[in-house]
């Protein structure tokens, strides 16, 4: 193979990575609820429904629409709908006499300022919408043709959409002839940990996680799901009719889990106030550019420039939470680069936080 094909592969390599890399957003104030009717009553307890679905994904917790306050403003989520739409379905809705009538899909669109400003209202966690991806490797035993890596859109898809009931994004490989040549079906089966890890980097997933299952004569989904997040592994066995319910137990243990580690609680151990220093502001555009980043951080209360020192910025930050969160925060974003220190920074005067801005 000539040397330009080998470029043209590397690019085209680097092109997915980056791709693959981005992917750490989803689409947390739209939700479909399956109605009986277009009347008003229908809409409302729909849209109920459907605002107690968005404060699971903003807030990562699956239990806050039990919470006395939250569910006093649910009977008024109609106030934080921007927009709604009917759609053609084909499910089917039962009701209470067990008659079954086609349902429609009720789409909303909730206001985010609206609803953050209800968590800020009820002093509610905020998990912001940039957030860690999961890579997914799905193997199945398929009896008596052997083992196989799944990679039919419909499953993929399925697991999307549980995913998407906590605000998590998901991966899945490529398993292309890169994937191909670090691991191969039996070491996935097996968990070999070290070729799972050399395969998923090119993805930079925040957690690894490998499904392996198989089908009874019934259709039953029965399995294991295990997952690497850093150094630590996880497990869980499952069994259920459907892929989504048989991979609910596993979104719901990294959900809670990254919930933890990222989501902005207010009043949690807050540091008062920071030092930041950021470099190569060459400029009043970037200038414009760093400050409109930082005064609209969800982890951040407040931002106030202290002085500029050539192309360094130096601002003071008050944080919603402690240091630990902003830090994971801002790597999260990817729009400010932490510099080599000498030391661990603690945000003080003497040992600032040190960043420079992506370009």
């Amino acid at each position: 193979m000539g040397s330009g094909c080998w470029r043209w592969l590397a690019m085209m390599a680097s092109v997915v990575a980056l791709s693959v890399q981005a992917e750490q957003r989803v689409d947390l104030y739209q939700v479909q609820e399956l109605v009986a009717s277009q009347s008003n009553e229908a809409r409302k307890v729909a849209a109920a429904d459907a605002l107690a679905r968005v404060l699971v994904r903003v807030t990562g917790d699956r239990k806050i629409a039990d919470l006395p306050e939250v569910a006093s403003h649910l009977s008024q989520a109609q106030n934080y709908v921007l927009q709604f739409g009917y759609g053609r379905s084909d499910q089917t809705l039962t009701d209470e006499q067990g008659v079954e009538s086609p349902a429609f899909a009720l789409t909303f669109r909730f206001s985010e300022p609206a609803v953050e400003k209800l968590l800020k209202r009820l002093q509610l966690p905020n998990w912001p919408a940039s957030r860690p991806s999961l890579l997914v490797w799905l193997i199945e035993d398929q009896w008596p043709n052997g083992r196989a890596l799944v990679k039919a859109p419909e499953l993929e898809q399925s697991i999307r959409q549980e995913a998407l009931r906590r605000g998590l994004p998901i991966q899945f490989p490529l398993w292309d002839l890169q994937d191909q040549m670090v691991v191969n079906i039996d070491q996935l089966w097996s968990f070999d940990e070290t070729s799972i890890r050399e395969a998923s980097a090119r993805y930079q997933p925040e957690v690894i996680v490998v499904g392996r299952f198989s089908r009874t004569s019934s259709g039953e989904f029965r399995g294991v799901w295990q997952w690497l997040d850093g150094e630590s592994q996880n497990m869980v066995d499952a069994q259920a009719q459907t892929l989504a319910a048989w991979s609910a137990p596993m979104i719901d243990q990294l959900a809670d889990l990254l919930a933890s580690r990222y989501a902005i609680v207010p009043g949690q151990d807050l540091t008062g106030q920071l030092v930041l220093t950021v470099n190569d502001v060459d400029g009043f555009a970037r200038y414009r550019e760093v400050l409109t980043y930082l005064e609209n951080h969800e982890a951040l209360r407040d931002v106030r420039v202290a002085r500029a020192e050539g192309t360094t910025l130096v601002l003071y930050l008050s944080p919603e939470a402690d240091l630990a969160h902003l830090q994971r925060a801002l790597q999260l974003d990817r729009k400010l680069v932490p510099m080599q220190t000498l030391q661990a920074p603690d945000g003080s005067e003497t040992n600032p936080l040190m960043y420079r801005w992506y370009r």
